[in-house]
């Protein structure tokens, strides 16, 4: 039975390339929201903590970024928190910084 579990855990192990996926939440009010400036980030969606903090919702022709958007203009008009869930991303800073999209926004109470 010991040695059953012992390869379990071996096989687990290396089936998920040695590592396990973190999932973290980013949790903050938004201040500013932006759709389409101009340059490289023209066509996308944005959400930001702060005037230089911004998170990354998508593209502005994909429905899942439209509806990621619509719940930060709610949190906005709202004035209340949004939460961002990321997987498999160390923190906040990383996901904002890299622009890796959210797989779960939701307001918070």
């Amino acid at each position: 039975m010991k040695n059953t579990i012992l390869f379990t855990m071996f096989f687990l192990l290396i089936w998920s390339g040695g590592s396990m996926a973190a999932t973290i939440n980013c949790k903050f009010k938004p201040v500013i929201t932006k759709v389409g400036e101009t340059g490289a980030n023209e066509g996308k969606f944005f959400v930001c903590a702060s005037s230089s903090e911004c998170y990354l919702l998508g593209l502005t022709n994909d429905e899942r970024a439209k509806s990621r958007y619509s719940t930060a203009m709610s949190a906005l008009v709202a004035d209340k928190e949004l939460n961002l869930r990321f997987y498999n991303v160390t923190d906040c800073e990383t996901a904002r910084v890299d622009m890796i999209l959210p797989t779960s926004t939701w307001l918070v109470k």
